[in-house]
């Protein structure tokens, strides 16, 4: 990933839910005489369609994931929200290739030792340097042996990594064999449309009639393809090198081909570096496009068995897929705290699971009031007290402060659920008092000193006034 365009191709990818490593790699079974070979089972963390994947494989991708988030992204993961949704995005790349392995298996698509090590070389190069023109790399052993140093730091085994390098390469290829001809034929069709279109102009059709009819540009369609006034270099190079070589009136003759799609261009005035244009724009769908259409079509089927065997993930995922997004349809409080209840059976010294369930009674007394409001004569959901909820969420979430402290984790997330819910409950000498002691906890957080300045902006005694002022000074900082 030498380039920012390189980059910038990860992140589709990332979104597109196709290719998790890094700078372009990819699997099939290791070889002997590459890894030794273990007689147990790894703990698996997704299994798809049978296929297992091992819990340590799943962190090296989190791992992955994590340092491209925040070299090129920008994010910090440093709170729990931000961490488990990297995971669960981790867990749909995982499922995504998965499915695209199994796909690769049935035409016998496979990753060659020469592939493998090439793409080795890449990595490396990404890791500790270039072998050419950079000093100190060092014979190739050496940039080996400092290699796997590296994965070493970072939590990462040597098998792990060429897994993942065998992987995305056999991906690749399935991805190229399930898209390659219809990439084309997509091409083709849009090159078919853009023809039409330009005849018609010469038969003299109106140019944004035949925009608000034909283009694909959802943003200028409507006026008739009509871009605005732009400064040059400000859309791509092909497309402003036929639209300024006409004279205003004039339509391209030919097709141009950007990055996106085709266009048919006309010329409106131009004058210094201004000029104005419309276009009429048709889709050429990528081969990347194609396979995420794929791969989605195919997760939507019904017909893949997807296991997520990690507790924690499948509460979270089933409660931010159904009872947190509104538009599923399926909310089911009760479904997401059974499984949270199994999580934590499974890990009962995990503080974030208390807090999810704080977080469910949160909902269930937010919906009970919501429906009180709806009808005054009608009673809380199920029968319950909707303050019976706040109370279970509160002492979930004292539980999660003390688990935390129990791991010396500290989380003003957890600390700041307890003060809210108990000024909520209007207990506020302890919400008072829980706000103060979470704005050191909060230091280098703005949106939790935020949080805790609004919390404690309701307060007149000198304790709060003075956290309030420390608050202050820390959001400054």
């Amino acid at each position: 990933m030498k380039t920012i365009k390189a980059k910038l191709a990860i992140f589709a990818l990332l979104f597109l839910s196709l290719c998790p490593v890094i700078s372009g790699g990819c699997a099939k079974k290791i070889p002997a005489e590459r890894t030794k070979a273990s007689d147990a089972k790894p703990a698996a963390a997704l299994i798809v369609d049978g296929e297992r994947i091992n819990d340590a494989f799943f962190k090296y991708e989190y791992l992955r994931f994590k340092l491209l988030y925040e070299k090129y992204g920008g994010v910090k993961f440093d709170n729990y929200p931000a961490v488990m949704r990297l995971k669960s995005q981790v867990a749909d790349v995982l499922i995504a290739q998965q499915i695209f392995l199994n796909e690769a298996r049935k035409q016998s698509i496979t990753a060659s030792d020469a592939e493998v090590d090439e793409q080795i070389e890449t990595e490396m190069d990404g890791l500790i340097g270039p072998a050419e023109g950079a000093k100190g790399n060092g014979a190739p052993k050496d940039r080996m042996k400092r290699m796997r140093a590296e994965l070493k730091k970072q939590g990462i085994s040597y098998d792990a990594f060429l897994t993942t390098i065998r992987r995305g390469i056999i991906q690749n290829k399935a991805v190229a064999e399930i898209s390659g001809e219809l990439a084309l034929e997509s091409g083709r069709k849009a090159k078919a449309d853009a023809e039409e279109v330009i005849g018609k102009l010469k038969n003299g059709a109106k140019f944004e009639d035949l925009a608000k009819q034909y283009s694909q540009d959802e943003a200028t369609r409507l006026k008739g393809g009509d871009l605005g006034r732009m400064k040059k270099g400000t859309l791509p190079a092909e497309f402003e090198s036929a639209a300024l070589s006409m004279a205003p009136g004039a339509f391209t003759e030919t097709p141009v081909e950007t990055a996106g799609g085709l266009h048919v261009i006309q010329l409106l005035e131009k004058e210094g570096d201004i000029y104005r244009a419309r276009h009429i724009y048709f889709l050429v769908k990528s081969g990347n496009a194609i396979a995420g259409e794929w791969v989605r079509n195919e997760r939507e089927s019904g017909k893949h068995k997807i296991d997520i065997t990690d507790p924690e993930l499948n509460a979270y995922r089933y409660l931010y897929g159904s009872v947190f997004n509104t538009g599923s349809g399926k909310a089911n409080f009760n479904g997401a705290i059974a499984l949270y209840n199994k999580a934590i059976d499974s890990d009962p010294s995990n503080p974030y699971l208390y807090f999810e369930l704080g977080r469910i009674y949160e909902l269930k007394n937010a919906k009970s009031e919501l429906e009180k409001k709806r009808n005054s004569k009608a009673p809380a959901a199920n029968g319950d007290d909707s303050k019976a909820f706040l109370n279970e969420a509160l002492r979930y979430y004292k539980k999660a402060e003390g688990a935390a402290e129990k791991k010396n984790i500290t989380d003003p997330l957890l600390l700041i659920s307890v003060a809210k819910t108990q000024k909520k409950l209007g207990d506020n000498k302890s919400a008072e008092a829980n706000y103060i002691r979470a704005v050191e906890k909060a230091a280098g957080n703005e949106q939790y000193l935020k949080t805790i300045k609004e919390g404690l902006s309701g307060y007149s005694s000198e304790a709060a006034k003075k956290a309030l002022e420390q608050t202050n000074e820390l959001m400054a900082k």
